[in-house]
């Protein structure tokens, strides 16, 4: 098990009542599968990270990542926020998979359901697309509120990293 932590003194007053400050997580295997150039489906298992039960999120590799933008930008859509960064999924709870909301190609599967945010079969998702390692979140979770937070915590650092970083 790992643990992810954020420094509460970065977060406004507001946010700390909101966001999960600490996250354990552990590693598990998925399934990446996209489509060939020919039109068939290719699958490849890859190391994936998974919050522990009750959690509303999973990371991985970057290149992951690169599908789905691309996945997004052919049919013509683009995140919903208009930020760069973030890209809208939907994740299937009977198929333990990730998607876009109107093609089955790419997915990410995983080997275990994430919580219901309805009674509905599917929930909204984000996939967080900045940092070393990519993410992505059910919406309007405690997961998802961290994940922004660290985001925008690296954000409002990083001019003073660049000034270090130049010494």
């Amino acid at each position: 098990m790992h643990c992810t932590v954020l420094r509460t003194q970065l977060l406004p007053c507001a946010l700390r009542r909101s966001v999960i400050f600490s996250r354990a997580h552990h590693s598990a295997t998925g399934r990446f599968i996209t489509i060939s150039s020919q039109g068939t489906p290719v699958t490849r298992e890859i190391e994936l990270s998974l919050g522990d039960p009750g959690s509303t999120y999973v990371t991985f590799d970057p290149e992951i990542s690169w599908a789905f933008k691309a996945g997004t930008i052919l049919q013509g859509s683009s995140s919903s926020t208009q930020d760069q960064d973030l890209y809208p999924l939907k994740f299937y709870h009977d198929t333990r998979h990730f998607s876009h909301e109107s093609s089955l190609y790419p997915r990410l599967e995983i080997p275990e359901d994430l919580p219901r945010q309805s009674n509905a079969n599917s929930s909204s998702a984000t996939l967080h697309t900045s940092g070393v390692t990519h993410a992505i979140t059910l919406d309007n979770t405690p997961d998802a509120h961290f994940q922004h937070s660290m985001r925008e915590s690296a954000q409002r650092l990083q001019p003073v990293l660049d000034k270090l970083k130049d010494m």
